[in-house]
């Protein structure tokens, strides 16, 4: 792990040393993007790792809960294994009192029943032996039927206890191969920033030893635009997403991404967003930045595009004037031009885009609440 480190940053050093020759403004812009790429990997592993461990802290809660569940299961198979030996007890009870019937029975002789019903006087009183007899047989079976079902009762409980137990138990081991699962990937994760960590120092190194030689020399100086681009790499765009103000006041009219044309009925792509304001009210830059492109653009009428150190690019297209130049660096909330209209659109207003590189961004995920 420790040769690959080193060889991260020997890379770094060599790609610092092969392009020693390159211009000044053009070896800022790629350390800035180095700078905000590496910083970029930073954030995400950062949100990956506590991801991770609000998803160990679940499985923790999860386990506590499992653990209650389980106690709670084990004191009902207490109480079932306690009501079990009670009717157990009842049984025994009532197998003692059989067992003393069929022992009468047996010394009494098997027609002993018959003689109670033959010895009657009369017919009430044989009718009355008759249903004192029949009354206590149906009391016996019901009473053999009754701790019967009690048994089936109890049975088909403790099973059910049981079967619950067997599938939070189950749970519990998957839960806990989850977390140490995530414990490790963790730990991964962590070396992993550690690297990215020790390549960003290099990059933010060289990026602020390359502004300090800028300094030092004499277009510094003698040039102010220069010193303006110089002192631009100073900031990162991308540190200040999610604060950022929007180009105009006004209301966005139509968000980012891909929409359904009202008219011919197919889906269009919209890789930035339609803010609507008042014609002629100003268009402000969201950021610091060397303007790249101002001018006519065919579609998009005059368009100013501002290259922000950390390698993203802002586009203020429908313009109706522009007041800046290519090659002018501007402040964060420096008036570029006035809002102007698109003709397709029923109100006047701005096109603002954002992109990483090539790729189109949300502006609204940059701009603050």
């Amino acid at each position: 792990m420790k040769l690959r480190t080193i060889s991260l940053i020997l890379l770094i050093t060599f790609s610092v040393n092969y392009f020693s020759d390159e211009p000044v403004e053009d070896k800022l812009k790629r350390l800035s993007k180095e700078v905000a790429e590496i910083a970029t990997k930073e954030a995400s592993i950062k949100d990956k790792i506590s991801l991770l461990k609000k998803r160990v802290m679940l499985s923790q809660v999860t386990l506590e809960r499992l653990k209650a569940e389980k106690l709670e299961l084990t004191s009902q198979l207490e109480s079932l294994k306690n009501e079990i030996d009670s009717i157990k007890v009842e049984e025994d009870k009532i197998m003692k009192y059989f067992k003393a019937r069929i022992k009468l029975t047996y010394l009494t002789g098997v027609m002993a029943q018959y003689r109670v019903l033959f010895s009657s006087e009369n017919s009430n009183e044989l009718l009355e032996a008759n249903y004192l007899m029949t009354s206590l047989n149906i009391k016996d079976n019901r009473e053999v039927e009754r701790i019967k079902n009690l048994k089936e009762s109890k049975r088909q409980k403790e099973e059910e206890i049981l079967n619950k137990m067997k599938r939070v138990e189950e749970v519990e081991r998957e839960t806990i191969e989850e977390r140490e699962r995530h414990n490790r990937e963790i730990q991964a994760t962590n070396k992993l920033f550690e690297e990215i960590s020790i390549n960003g120092d290099v990059a933010r190194k060289n990026l602020t030893e390359t502004i300090e030689n800028a300094r030092k020399m004499d277009a510094y100086f003698n040039d102010l635009n220069f010193r303006k681009k110089v002192e631009l790499y100073q900031s990162n765009i991308n540190i200040y997403k999610g604060s950022l103000d929007k180009p105009v006041k006004g209301k966005i009219m139509q968000g980012f991404g891909d929409y359904n044309h009202p008219k011919f009925k197919t889906r269009l792509p919209h890789p930035g967003v339609d803010f609507s304001a008042p014609f002629g009210a100003p268009v402000n830059s969201i950021f610091d930045g060397e303007v790249v492109f101002s001018d006519w653009l065919s579609g998009y009428g005059f368009t100013v595009i501002v290259g922000h150190p950390g390698g993203v690019y802002s586009m203020y297209s429908h313009l109706d004037r522009i007041d800046v130049k290519t090659g002018e660096v501007v402040k964060r909330g420096s008036i570029i031009g006035t809002v102007g209209g698109d003709p397709t659109k029923s109100y006047s207003g701005i096109y603002f885009e954002l992109r990483e590189g090539k790729v189109a961004e949300n502006p609204e995920k940059w701009f603050k609440e």
